[in-house]
């Protein structure tokens, strides 16, 4: 594949994992506000259970290809410091969807009073926080990738030695 496809592929799976990060934006809103209902219990299951590994495989790609290709072509203490920030946000959200698989697994339905709350203050923190996140990557990583063709190239360099 040519570095140029290959750099089209890494912008198109970036955008990708955005969408799905808007996706899970969308679908955590829903069982925020239908924690009581039956069906927004099955559609946390089903969240639960894909959410883990979409969010890895996405922190995963920005951490092997982004921040890497970020720092080779742009070091700086501002690139530093946007890295190790989203790095750190990375382990805030996975420690989160952790404490909700937890909670998922020993919680069934119909929740108590005090377990709902539990549950909606967690599924709170992990919709602040990506919403957070996103936002954020958007304003610094997306803004350096597109403004960056070493960043590109660099990225598309990444790829193909993967």
């Amino acid at each position: 594949m040519e570095n140029d496809e290959k750099l089209l592929v890494t912008l198109n799976k970036f955008t990708h994992y955005h969408k799905t990060s808007v996706q899970f934006l969308s679908t955590l809103k829903k069982i925020i506000n239908g924690i009581d209902d039956e069906n927004a219990w099955y559609l946390l299951k089903t969240f639960e259970e894909t959410s883990k590994t979409n969010i890895l495989e996405h922190f995963e790609f920005e951490e092997r290809i982004v921040f890497p290709a970020i720092l080779m072509a742009h070091a700086s203490l501002k690139s530093i410091e946007i890295i190790l920030d989203k790095v750190k946000h990375h382990g805030m959200i996975l420690e989160k969807v952790e404490q909700l698989q937890a909670m998922v697994a020993a919680f069934s339905f119909p929740l108590d009073d005090e377990k709902k709350t539990r549950l909606v203050a967690v599924l709170q923190s992990i919709y602040d926080l990506l919403d957070r996140h996103m936002k954020n990557e958007d304003q610094t990583v997306l803004k350096i990738m597109k403004q960056s063709k070493t960043v590109r190239s660099r990225m598309a360099q990444y790829l193909l030695d993967l």
